[in-house]
C-alpha cells in the first residue's frame, strides 16, 4: 500500500462524527438517499411540499418542518434542482453554518460558482450521482438507485479535505462509485452522455407527435423505440431545468449531434452503405467500452490524511479513476483503493 503521506494522530475520526444526515428535498433523489442510508445512520428530511412531507412520513422517514430543524446535522445533502440548490447552499453559507454540505445536482458550474463567490473555505462538495430514473416525486424512490452507479465527484484547489471524505464516505455507504473530476469537466461530459440523450428522445417523439397515425406509429413500436423514449416519461420541467442550467454545453452537444445525423442522412440518400457502416462503428465501439467500463487496469491502494489525499484526487481528477473502497483508521488516516480504467494512459 502506498502512503501518501505521514499519518497524523485524531482522536475523533470523521466517519464516527457523521452520525446525522440532512436531506433537503424528498423527490426522487433524497427519497432514495433516506431509504439506502436509513439502516445505517440517523436520517432527517425536509421538502417544502407538505404532500411529499406527508409520504416520507408514512414511509416512516423523520422529516422536520423547516430547514433551520436540520441545524443539529452533521452534514446535510442537497437533493432538490440545481438552481434551488445553490440557493440553500448560499444560505447555507449566510447563515454562518460549519457543517458539510454536499449537492447531488445534476450540473455543477452554477453551485460552485456560489460556493467560491461566498465562501470557499466553507465545507462544501459538489456531487452528482449518474442514477436518475424518469420517474419522479417521493413514491419513486429506491434504496438500490445508487448501487454501482457513477457517482462525479467534484475536487477543487479550495475543497475541503474532511468534507471531501465525508461526502466519499457517504457515497460508499450509498454503493455509488466515486469519480473525481472538475466542474468542467463534468457539466461538458454529462452534456454528451445524460443531457444529449434526453434531448433525443425529444427529438424522436417530436417526429411522429400529432401525426395522424401517431397510434399506429406506437402500436409498431418496440424495443429501440422503448429504450430510447424511456427518458421522455419524465417530467418536461424537471429536463427542461437541467438542461437550461448546463445550456452552453447541452447546446454545443445537440448542434454537434445535428451535424452527425445530417452526414449520415446524406450516405442514406445516396445509397452509400460502406459509408453508412462507418458512421455507426465508433458508437458500437463506445457501447463495447461502457459494458467493460468498470472492468480497471489497475489497483492503487493508498493511505494517509484528509489532506494528503485529497490533493492526491486533485492531481488525478478527469483522468477516468474512480474510488473502490475507503476506510478510515482509528487514527484519523485514510485508506483509499483507486482504479484505473482500462481507458486511462
Amino acid at each position: 500500500m502506498d502512503r501518501v503521506g505521514s499519518r497524523t494522530a485524531s482522536t475523533r475520526t470523521i466517519a464516527l462524527r457523521i452520525q446525522h444526515v440532512g436531506i433537503q428535498g424528498l423527490g426522487l433523489i433524497g427519497s432514495s438517499v433516506a431509504r439506502s442510508l436509513h439502516p445505517h445512520l440517523r436520517i432527517s428530511g425536509f421538502d417544502p411540499d407538505p404532500l411529499v412531507r406527508e409520504k416520507a412520513i408514512a414511509a416512516d422517514v423523520a422529516v422536520v418542518e423547516s430547514p433551520e430543524q436540520l441545524s443539529d446535522c452533521d452534514i446535510v445533502l442537497l437533493a432538490a434542482p440545481t438552481q434551488v440548490n445553490a440557493g440553500l447552499l448560499k444560505a447555507e453559507i449566510a447563515a454562518g453554518s460549519e457543517r458539510i454540505v454536499a449537492d447531488l445536482g445534476s450540473v455543477k458550474a452554477p453551485i460552485e460558482r456560489v460556493w467560491l463567490e461566498n465562501n470557499p473555505d466553507f465545507p462544501f462538495v459538489g456531487s452528482h450521482p449518474m442514477s436518475g430514473s424518469e420517474l419522479s416525486g417521493f413514491n419513486a424512490g429506491s434504496a438500490d438507485l445508487f448501487a454501482d452507479a457513477s457517482w462525479p465527484v467534484v475536487v477543487h484547489e479550495r475543497t475541503n479535505p474532511e468534507a471531501l471524505m465525508a461526502t466519499l464516505w457517504i457515497i460508499g455507504l450509498l454503493r455509488g462509485r466515486p469519480v473525481p473530476m472538475s466542474a468542467a469537466r463534468h457539466d461538458a461530459e454529462v452534456a454528451r452522455v445524460s443531457h444529449l440523450a434526453q434531448m433525443l428522445a425529444g427529438a424522436l417523439g417530436r417526429e411522429s407527435h400529432d401525426r395522424p397515425d401517431d397510434e399506429l406509429t406506437v402500436r409498431l413500436a418496440g424495443g429501440a423505440y422503448r429504450d430510447v423514449s424511456r427518458m421522455s416519461a419524465a417530467p418536461p420541467n424537471r429536463t427542461a431545468e437541467f438542461l437550461i442550467a448546463n445550456g452552453s454545453n447541452a447546446a454545443q452537444a445537440a448542434r454537434s449531434a445535428a451535424q452527425e445525423l445530417l452526414e449520415v442522412a446524406e450516405a442514406l440518400e445516396a445509397g452509400d452503405k460502406a459509408e453508412v457502416v462507418s458512421w455507426l462503428s465508433p458508437a458500437h465501439q463506445l457501447r463495447g467500452k461502457y459494458t467493460n467500463r468498470w472492468e480497471p487496469a489497475q489497483k492503487l491502494d493508498v493511505v494517509g490524511t484528509a489532506a494528503e489525499l485529497t490533493k492526491m484526487l486533485l492531481d488525478r481528477r478527469d483522468t477516468a479513476v474512480w474510488i473502490s473502497n475507503l476506510q478510515q483508521d482509528v487514527d484519523g488516516s485514510w485508506r483509499l483503493t483507486l482504479d484505473v480504467a482500462k481507458t486511462t494512459s
